[in-house]
């Protein structure tokens, strides 16, 4: 569980505070399903979110606190990335 909640954290650092997206497209599988409703599933979907971001909240940043282990969306976000990470591509 802690392995998952850091490469969340990690994931969110970089798509979200950084706004890199090619360092956060690494946590990726390419059938990535994105649970913001503004932004479209895939690799290239959130490719497209991170630029709105940069592009429309520049200095935005979010905290990792919002990984609880008791959020649901959260949870489930981090046993997808742990699976990528862990899974041979």
């Amino acid at each position: 569980m802690e392995a998952n909640k850091k490469a969340v954290a990690e994931f969110y650092e970089f798509a979200v505070n950084k706004k890199d997206f090619d360092a956060a497209v690494t946590f990726l599988a390419p059938r990535y399903v994105q649970h913001n409703p503004n932004a479209a599933d895939g690799p290239e979907g959130l490719k497209a979110y991170i630029a709105f971001l940069r592009d429309k909240s520049p200095t935005h940043t979010a905290t990792s606190s919002a990984f609880s282990p008791t959020a649901t969306t959260s949870s489930s976000t981090a046993c997808r990335l742990r699976a990528r990470a862990v899974l041979p591509s």
